[in-house]
């Protein structure tokens, strides 16, 4: 009789939260927290494949307490004061803004990752690894845009999305989903606050190079729905799995989003990665009123320069070094 064959099939798995609210709905002052349970089995999770997705709607209240909540009316052609909205998210870091902090754990309760202000993360990242064309061709968030008009006119109505799970351990190859790896996982998204996500967006001009805000006096908030977590799940063998190890060490990445104030007579400012092996940090700087307040962007990385006048430059809001 000939030996079994090493093998491994593929099947498509879709899960839903476990902590579905009643009307399926998460909003960032109710139900903020979604969270996945991917169950122990003989298999290894494909990263490559794994997505969040979700519909992601933009509203402000109706007329009165019993009217239903009213679409975003961006119009960039209309330049009648007030007459119509001002409301986008970042075209730069799309759909992906509205996820505040990102928890990875094994079932039986040991941390593999905890990602905090990842929306923060992606905006620095993000035009490090992608160009205009990444972001003006993207099927997958269609919040996306190289334009800011062109990320306002999609808030105009409910769009589905689809995102990949940008975090340190989904950016190994596999996850070994079985009792002789992670023996299952658990997922947690936490929504960020409605001021951080949502923003005016801007419309540009050879006489205002740096953009003209278009805002709004609406009070707008967001939800998502329909949210699922989807991903391959390659299957294996009874030999296989019989010829894995059963302990040892099983090396991945992990992310770490630290956040830090800088004060105006501060010199330097300390950061504690507290991790034995760092390849590589990053940093950006943000005024700390543009994080509690939708008027500018809480996920934007504006450029910087020092000017003859000591004054440091964040995009078109001067902050004085004095």
């Amino acid at each position: 009789m000939a030996d079994e064959m090493i093998t491994m099939h593929r099947q498509k798995i879709s899960l839903v939260p476990d902590n579905m609210p009643s009307g399926s709905k998460f909003t960032s002052t109710e139900f903020n927290t979604i969270n996945f349970v991917v169950s122990k089995r003989a298999a290894y999770l494909d990263t490559r494949t794994a997505r969040l997705n979700y519909t992601l709607t933009i509203t402000k209240p109706g007329a009165t307490a019993t009217d239903p909540p009213i679409l975003p009316e961006n119009d960039p052609k209309n330049t009648t004061p007030g007459g119509s909205d001002g409301i986008a998210c970042n075209q730069y870091v799309g759909s992906s803004g509205l996820l505040d902090t990102i928890s990875i754990s094994t079932l039986n309760g040991r941390s593999l990752e905890n990602l905090r202000h990842a929306g923060r993360y992606y905006s620095t990242v993000g035009p490090m690894s992608q160009n205009g064309a990444d972001y003006s061709n993207s099927c997958s968030d269609p919040f996306l845009s190289s334009k800011s008009v062109s990320n306002a006119l999609v808030c105009n109505q409910s769009v589905d999305c689809s995102v990949p799970l940008k975090t340190g351990v989904f950016s190994n190859r596999t996850i070994n989903l079985s009792d002789k790896g992670t023996r299952g996982l658990n997922l947690s998204f936490l929504l960020c606050q409605n001021t951080q996500m949502l923003q005016p967006y801007f419309k540009y001009s050879p006489a205002a190079p740096n953009g003209t805000a278009v805002t709004t006096t609406g009070t707008f908030t967001y939800s998502v729905s329909n949210v699922t977590l989807t991903f391959d799940a390659l299957v294996m063998s009874p030999r296989m799995y019989q010829e894995l190890p059963s302990s040892g060490a099983m090396p991945m990445l992990q992310v770490q989003a630290m956040q830090s104030t800088l004060l105006a007579n501060d010199s330097t400012t300390n950061l504690r990665f507290n991790t034995a092996n760092t390849l590589a940090w990053t940093g950006t700087f943000i005024p700390s009123n543009h994080e509690t307040t939708s008027t500018p962007s809480g996920l934007q990385v504006r450029s910087w320069r020092a000017t003859a006048n000591d004054i440091i430059v964040f995009g078109d809001r001067p902050l004085s070094v004095d």
